[in-house]
């Protein structure tokens, strides 16, 4: 029952990392819908509230066919699944690496607005590709077009196809690049008048620090799996504001001055420094009315 302090669990069916994909898992496992089948039937009698969903591709090397990606479906589906995110791109796990799986393989919108046509009683939500909130909003809606759609709608003769709505959409590599661009969501995506937290990058910063030194407190600062040392670092914990003043001055130095903040609290003995340590650091190559503005 400790899983249902989660309001969802998911499994990685679409992760193209050599090393995960020698390992049997991430979109490896997309060439054996029975074994998936199986993994998260086995999921589902570990939780009562939290709902079990699957992120995946749309084909993996030669098993690409729209046939083959709805025989997936159907197994994740007899097993409960009703809600996939669904990566527009196929994987080829032999020939591209990790990041070349992210931009190589062409996104194919039209097959996840297929999906959704032909699995009315699930839920499809599209990642790949989407890099703004006004595309965001556009998949939501509905309208995206494709020209000659080539996958998935042979018998079809479609030549331009206008999607569907999706169910939803996941920005990864985008929020990670510029996590800011996300202050506008409420309003933009949610419907709200206003946002609701309207914040300067200061006050983000310090509420994060917060954060970090609750983690360091229930967690430590050791991460070594060969001790059961399950901490956090204070240079792994800093990593998801590295970006947050993406396109102003002085975004480079105040990655590098924590950069090297680091790596001068590991000479001697004084013990490296902590996450406010770091951060305050960084800070320091901001302008003002950079930190305190909510609308740069």
């Amino acid at each position: 029952h400790r899983f249902d302090t989660f309001d969802e669990i998911n499994l990685n069916c679409g992760c193209p990392s050599p090393k995960v994909s020698k390992r049997c898992f991430g979109a490896r496992l997309m060439l054996d819908p029975e074994r998936v089948r199986r993994i998260v039937s086995t999921m589902g009698r570990q939780v009562c509230r939290a709902e079990v969903t699957v992120k995946c591709r749309i084909g993996v090397d030669q098993r690409d066919s729209y046939p083959e990606l709805c025989e997936f479906v159907v197994a994740v589906r007899s097993c409960g699944v009703r809600h996939l995110i669904v990566h527009a791109r196929k994987c080829l796990l032999e020939g591209l690496s990790t990041s070349e799986n992210r931009s190589v393989p062409p996104l194919r919108y039209e097959v996840v607005d297929r999906l959704i046509r032909d699995f009315p009683d699930m839920r499809f939500t599209l990642n790949g590709g989407v890099k703004t909130l006004e595309a965001t909003t556009e998949h939501l809606t509905g309208g995206t077009i494709i020209e000659n759609p080539a996958h998935g709608w042979e018998e079809d003769d479609v030549t331009r196809l206008v999607c569907r709505p999706v169910h939803g959409v996941m920005i990864g590599r985008a929020a990670w690049h510029n996590p800011w661009m996300m202050r506008h969501a409420d309003v933009r995506i949610f419907g709200a008048a206003t946002n609701p937290d309207w914040k300067s990058r200061r006050e983000v910063v310090r509420e994060y620090v917060d954060y970090a030194e609750a983690l360091h407190e229930r967690y430590g600062t050791v991460k070594d799996f060969n001790q059961d040392c399950y901490g956090y670092p204070a240079n792994v914990l800093i990593r998801p504001l590295i970006h947050l003043f993406a396109g102003q001055p002085n975004c480079a130095r105040f990655k590098q001055r924590m950069c090297r903040e680091w790596e001068l609290s590991k000479v001697g003995n004084k013990g490296t420094a902590s996450v406010r340590d770091l951060l305050d650091a960084g800070l320091e190559e901001i302008p003002v009315y950079v930190l305190d503005s909510t609308h740069y």
